[in-house]
């Protein structure tokens, strides 16, 4: 009769934490309904893998495919802000767009209202000066309302652009723990 004593197995580390030698390898013993083992008995003969090493390339799976499900999480949100950015830049552009016209039909304005004024003779001449003062002051409280708008959107874009970049900082970082989660498996 043979005694068998049992040392602590040692693993490969060029093998990331797998044994070197499979009857060294430690057991997991694994419970589950007979369904399921039969469904991952003929899924293993389709792909002509054994039983093991099916259930290894599910599990595998099962972590790539959360990955990718993340990652593409994230790039729907790093796209979403991209088109809220883009949209808030153009309202920004017709913004700025509409008060280079007030700007321009104020100077167009003062320059007609001084005139109108050195050539005024009649009270007529003084009312029609002063309905185009009129017009230029409700001129300069558009461009003011509209340069408070286009302050309002700078902001709102750059918090967008903020979100973005956090968004992708968050991307790297978890990009970065997947690669270095292979080296850290245990080894011994």
């Amino acid at each position: 009769m043979s005694i068998r004593f049992f040392e602590k197995i040692r693993f490969d580390v060029h093998n990331l934490g797998m044994a070197t030698d499979r009857h060294q390898a430690p057991s997991y013993p694994l419970r589950m309904p007979d369904e399921l083992k039969a469904r991952v008995q003929a899924a293993a003969e389709e792909s002509g893998r054994s039983l093991h090493a099916e259930l290894l390339a599910r599990l595998e799976g099962s972590f790539r495919a959360e990955n990718e499900s993340f990652k593409r999480e994230i790039e729907a949100q790093v796209s979403s802000v991209l088109a809220r950015s883009d949209t808030l830049s153009l309202r920004i552009d017709l913004i700025k767009s509409r008060m280079d016209n007030l700007f321009t039909r104020a100077h167009l304005i003062s320059s007609e209202t001084e005139r109108m004024a050195k050539d005024a003779q009649t009270d007529e001449d003084f009312a029609k000066a002063e309905a185009r003062i009129a017009e230029y002051n409700e001129i300069q409280t558009e461009a003011a309302a509209l340069g408070a708008q286009a302050e309002q959107l700078i902001a709102e874009r750059d918090a967008e652009l903020q979100r973005m970049h956090t968004l992708k900082e968050a991307l790297r970082e978890y990009r970065e723990r997947l690669e270095a989660k292979p080296a850290s498996r245990p080894k011994t």
